[in-house]
């Protein structure tokens, strides 16, 4: 089956283009209501208007629509990449701003960080 991309004038094809393509994130139910907000989220990012439950089910988003090219964990809701803000086909209002991004990176670099133990 071809993918294409859900984005509005994003002309991205699995079977032409080298980009991965992700699913809309299911709505898991031991995790129902911060589940349940992304899709929304991502729903809402799109501006598309209200999308069929066969678009929700079987519709992508390619890479070009996320800072590292790869959506976030689910759990990891301070990630800029928990929902698309990349290229969306308008001027967005969802863009993170340069702070949040700069944030997310110092976070990222804290946990990397190796701890000097002294003994």
């Amino acid at each position: 089956m071809p993918h294409f991309c859900s984005v509005v004038k994003c002309s991205m094809r699995a079977e032409r283009d080298k980009v991965s393509f992700f699913r809309f994130p299911a709505v898991l139910n031991h995790l129902n209501s911060l589940s349940s907000e992304r899709r929304n989220a991502w729903i809402k990012a799109l501006k598309r208007g209200p999308l069929s439950e066969s678009h929700l089910r079987n519709g992508r988003i390619c890479s070009r629509h996320f800072l590292t090219r790869k959506p976030a964990a689910l759990d990891d809701k301070t990630n800029p990449d928990w929902i698309p803000n990349q290229n969306l086909g308008y001027i967005s209002i969802v863009q993170p701003s340069s702070s949040a991004s700069s944030r997310f990176e110092r976070s990222v670099k804290r946990s990397r960080a190796e701890v000097e133990v002294c003994y």
